[in-house]
């Protein structure tokens, strides 16, 4: 089955979707790509590892950055994998970029005024 059709029915993110039913999922096809283009291993392994940054043995705090990138800017609205999820941000990035729950929640009003000010400037600009 088709993993998008996979996560639509079973109530899955893509990543689980494709991790369930194929021998690739998009963070290890991200991590062939790279390896194909030569990138240094310590970014290869944020990008195959950022759904699991706890698994990276080179620069866990880089994972844990990717990680907690793509839960902003998936909660944000942005970067959809093709499910309407948002990542759930794991405890082990938070505490290995030394980051608490008051620090996330202060972040995110000061990220959605800077994104309506960003999005109000391309607007005008259209």
């Amino acid at each position: 089955m088709y993993p998008l059709v996979t996560a639509k029915e079973k109530h899955l993110s893509l990543f689980e979707a494709e991790s369930s039913g194929l021998q690739l999922n998009h963070a290890g096809l991200g991590r062939e790509l790279a390896e194909s283009w030569g990138i240094p291993d310590k970014l290869i392994e944020a990008i195959s590892n950022y759904h699991s940054p706890k698994v990276s043995s080179l620069d866990p705090e880089l994972a844990s950055l990717v990680h907690m990138a793509d839960v902003c800017a998936r909660n944000f609205g942005f970067g959809s994998g093709g499910d309407p999820y948002t990542p759930v941000l794991q405890t082990f990035a938070m505490e290995n970029l030394g980051i608490s729950t008051e620090d996330l929640m202060s972040w995110d009003e000061e990220m959605s005024q800077m994104m309506d000010k960003d999005m109000a400037f391309l607007a005008a600009i259209q």
